[in-house]
């Protein structure tokens, strides 16, 4: 996998994660997200991701982080092996 979709990552609201593309990178990186357009970045190129200033309200069964992280454990199948895994050798 070449995408950031296969390795989840979960910051604090305050993060601002910059990515920059090396002037000396052998190839040029594409970005999507929420799997629309793929946009090319240039070398010398940064992506800067930083949370919205306004939150987006939830409504929560148990806890806001219980919920959260339980809605994306069972979207991303996170611990589920799937039917065409071999069984877990003891």
């Amino acid at each position: 996998p070449h995408t950031l979709s296969f390795r989840p990552l979960v910051l604090p609201d305050s993060v601002v994660l910059t990515i920059r593309v090396p002037e000396t990178a052998r190839v040029e990186p594409y970005a999507s997200f929420d799997g629309k357009k793929q946009r090319c970045l240039k070398r010398g190129e940064s992506l800067v991701v930083r949370g919205w200033r306004y939150p987006v309200p939830a409504i929560c069964n148990s806890s806001e982080s219980v919920d959260w992280f339980n809605a994306v454990k069972h979207s991303l199948l996170w611990n589920v092996r799937g039917s065409f895994q071999k069984p877990l050798k003891s």
